[in-house]
């Protein structure tokens, strides 16, 4: 039996390098920028340390800040529908795994036609995406990582997955990492000696400081 385990994205990560993502867009060649994140991030200002990097390259931006918990068909929508009206080219997503999957599915009815529901199950979709940074701000699904975008459908009440290899095209996919996400794996009940030894040497290091907020990658 043969299994495969796909993780293709890069990852930028240390002290301040939040800082990399007006040269990451540049890079790009962004015209428009979409910014996703949820009232969560907006309320503890992660939001707004983002946008300040964002608004340094001068580049458009328009922000979707609508993301709800196991995101459905209908937001996904909603959203592809004010991204294709401001033309754009480029997405950040900021948050949970509910962030990160639905600038996934964005970023799929962009260049790709129909709905989104038409790309449930592995390997349907047609086209190469627009390129996306993923800043996730907890430990949880790894979505900035990953080739899958977990969404609900609730006509058909389920939930479903979109997996594709160009969610996760390592020349169009850019991942900035949290303190956050690294104490949150060494206080929980799965810590181990492993990972608490790699949060030491991260300190160590410099990497994990009381003063880093955000760190990148790229999806």
């Amino acid at each position: 039996m043969a299994y495969r385990f796909y993780v293709n994205s890069d990852i930028v990560f240390g002290r301040d390098s939040v800082k990399e993502l007006p040269g990451i867009l540049k890079g790009y060649g962004a015209k428009k920028v979409m910014v996703v994140y949820d009232a969560g991030v907006k309320a503890a200002g992660i939001a707004e340390q983002v946008l300040a990097m964002v608004e340094e390259t001068s580049i458009p931006y328009v922000v979707f800040d609508g993301v709800i918990p196991n995101p459905t068909n209908e937001v996904v929508e909603e959203a592809a529908g004010l991204a294709r009206c401001n033309g754009v080219d480029a997405f950040v997503a900021v948050g949970g795994g509910s962030s990160i999957d639905l600038a996934k599915a964005i970023d799929v009815l962009m260049t790709n036609p129909g709905s989104i529901g038409d790309y449930a199950g592995i390997g349907k979709v047609r086209h190469p995406l627009f390129p996306l940074v993923a800043i996730p701000t907890t430990a949880g699904t790894s979505s900035e990582i990953t080739n899958v975008s977990a969404l609900t459908d609730t006509q058909k009440v389920v939930k479903y997955v979109v997996i594709d290899d160009k969610l996760a095209n390592p020349q169009a996919t850019e991942n900035l990492y949290t303190v956050k996400k690294a104490y949150e794996h060494l206080l929980t009940a799965d810590s181990t000696h492993f990972n608490r030894e790699i949060l030491r040497q991260c300190s160590l290091n410099e990497y994990i400081t009381p003063n880093l907020t955000l760190s990148l990658i790229h999806i």
